[in-house]
């Protein structure tokens, strides 16, 4: 439709792909407005059979417009044929994202579902207008071993947000101000990724946040045969998390740990017992065993 191939446009890049697309429409209304013009020289009973000829001449313009947009269409996206015009670059992918992407193996295709709001905070519009574009790309130099689905979310009450809900994309809620008024304003900005083997959950994307770093990093883990494990000293801080006995509350992880969760398996190990007597690390133990390239 002519609103996706613009949308590239509207994020700043210039696709080969939709300037062929484009081009050819252009190219298809000024032959219609041609034959239009030139209808009252052929339109008479001496030229009967020229109404057939410009329909034949349509239809088969049609087909040939139709397999260059294909052929330009492929050959693009395996390519990379678009230009990033974008002040920063913004959607132009590292070497290092690249090459990762090509590296993919069949046999653990990723798939990347992305949870957004339409209407998200001021603040926040050139986050998910950033991560909308990165998320093309990494579909295209992915090619059928990434796929990559963006579900735009309507509302909290939505069939979009239940899904989101189901793999733990959280509902933000940031007060903002419009018109002189403060109100709430609830939005989804996040991203799951999943292989035949593991998973990756991004709740919610900051405006601080470094994009493609988060997502290259996720997609590096979940297309892995498997994942490191962190032994994470236990002590008075509860930098894992756990139970408050006191206040009879449940007690989050630290930031660190919830990042290093995106990468590693994370396992509490207590500076009582000996490692080879870690209940944490058992399950990790056997896993190593089937697996003992890990």
């Amino acid at each position: 439709s002519l609103s996706e191939q613009f949308r590239e446009f509207g994020l700043g890049m210039i696709p080969l792909s939709g300037l062929v697309y484009f081009g050819s429409l252009t190219a298809f209304m000024l032959y219609l407005n041609h034959v239009v013009i030139t209808k009252r020289h052929w339109s008479g009973n001496q030229k009967a059979g020229m109404g057939l000829q410009y329909v034949v001449r349509t239809a088969c313009l049609i087909v040939i417009l139709t397999s260059a947009n294909v052929m330009t269409r492929v050959s693009a996206d395996a390519l990379g044929l678009r230009a990033d015009v974008t002040a920063d670059n913004s959607y132009t992918l590292t070497e290092t994202t690249r090459k990762l992407l090509a590296a993919v193996d069949e046999k653990r295709p990723v798939t990347i579902q992305a949870f957004l709001s339409e209407n998200v905070p001021q603040e926040f519009i050139p986050v998910r207008k950033r991560l909308e574009g990165l998320l093309q790309q990494y579909d295209r130099l992915g090619g059928k071993d990434v796929e990559v689905r963006i579900v735009t979310v309507g509302d909290a009450y939505s069939r979009a947000a239940e899904e989101a809900g189901t793999f733990g994309i959280e509902k933000r809620q940031i007060q903002t101000e419009r018109d002189g008024r403060f109100e709430l304003t609830e939005f989804y900005l996040g991203a799951v990724f999943t292989s035949p083997t593991d998973e990756v959950v991004i709740s919610a994307f900051d405006v601080n946040s470094a994009l493609e770093y988060e997502l290259t990093r996720s997609v590096r883990t979940v297309s892995g045969k498997n994942r490191r494990t962190i032994g994470v000293l236990a002590t008075d801080a509860s930098v894992i998390g756990g139970f408050d006995r006191s206040s009879f509350q449940s007690l989050p992880p630290w930031q660190i740990v919830r990042e290093l969760r995106k990468q590693y398996n994370v396992a509490g190990i207590s500076p009582d017992l000996p490692y080879d007597e870690q209940p944490e690390l058992e399950i990790f133990r056997i896993k190593a065993k089937k697996h003992p390239a890990s």
